[in-house]
């Protein structure tokens, strides 16, 4: 069991999949994707998504923009139980 803690108050996303970025944006379909051997791991401090984040506006609000050259920092542990 692998398990993941924050630390601190910044929460985070993360994804694990035996297929990549990659392999993600060229699937037409993905129950045609080819696994991979190897487990893929994804760690988001945050993210920016298409279009807004209320709906019929394409805007984002202040707490939801990434800003060019500010440093975001993210704390974690993770544990093999």
């Amino acid at each position: 069991k692998i398990v993941f803690r924050q630390k601190g108050k910044t929460p985070f996303c993360f994804t694990c999949h035996h297929y990549d970025s990659y392999d993600l944006d060229d699937a037409k379909h993905i129950h045609n994707m080819q696994q991979k051997e190897k487990t893929i791991l994804c760690i988001d401090l945050m993210q920016r998504g298409v279009g807004g984040d209320m709906p019929g506006s394409a805007t984002l609000r202040e707490p939801y923009i990434m800003h060019k050259g500010k440093k975001y920092n993210l704390n974690f542990t993770i544990e093999f139980e």
